[in-house]
């Protein structure tokens, strides 16, 4: 049977305990009992330390943050991003500003993730890497803009159809990076207005890749929204 090793980042946290006897037999750091701070960070094992970090940032999540702040700069890239994932609980404005200072990450991956987070309390996307075409502007050229009804006339956003195997990979690649709220920002609508307005059932394969981009970025009412339009919609 599979089971995590101690190295292991992303394991569910019903997994902690044995992560951690797997680290104390590889010889690092003891188990401590205490409540983590800055003081103890290095006296718990990293699953230990991922637990803690989960439910301190349920209950105080502006003291997880300092600590995953202070502390998280100084870890490898993997683990750094193990603890910025932790963000998405209790997430709030409050977390803007140290979400915004991670656009100077080292890791890429690190950068994309905070931009997620950051989309999901309805801020705009942090800055790109530089050269080429911006990928928001990429992506929405895979979607026509268009208005529907004669008296009540509303807009509706149809995604086009790729017109190789490489545009349909590449529409895949960019739904998978780009944020809602900036995709929504580029037809000048909000994350609400945007979904209402997409035409569910012209794409399949575009609808999924929609769909995991609301869910990945969108704001709490923007997947709210989401959801009672794939209801509506039979899906």
């Amino acid at each position: 049977d599979w089971m995590p090793a101690a190295s292991d980042q992303d394991s569910p946290d019903v997994y902690a305990p044995w992560v951690d006897w797997q680290a104390g037999v590889e010889g690092q750091s003891h188990i401590s009992q205490d409540r983590l701070t800055a003081q103890n960070w290095d006296d718990f094992y990293p699953a230990a330390r991922r637990t803690a970090l989960a439910e301190m940032r349920r209950r105080e999540p502006a003291s997880a943050r300092l600590l995953i702040e202070t502390k998280g700069s100084g870890e490898p890239a993997e683990i750094r991003l193990a603890l910025i994932q932790l963000m998405h609980f209790g997430l709030g404005p409050y977390d803007v500003p140290f979400l915004k200072g991670l656009s100077a990450d080292r890791s890429g991956k690190v950068r994309e993730l905070a931009g997620r987070l950051l989309a999901r309390l309805g801020q705009h996307g942090l800055p790109g890497e530089g050269g080429g075409e911006d990928p928001v502007t990429e992506l929405a050229a895979f979607v026509s803009a268009g208005k529907s009804g004669f008296i009540r006339r509303r807009a509706t956003y149809t995604p086009v159809k790729p017109k190789s195997p490489a545009q349909d990979q590449r529409r895949a690649e960019l739904f998978g990076t780009c944020n809602l709220v900036d995709l929504a920002a580029r037809f000048g609508v909000g994350e609400t207005e945007f979904i209402a307005g997409w035409q569910f059932g012209a794409d399949n394969n575009a609808d999924i890749f929609f769909a995991r981009m609301v869910a990945a970025s969108g704001s709490d009412g923007a997947v709210a929204h989401m959801a009672d339009t794939l209801v509506a919609e039979g899906g």
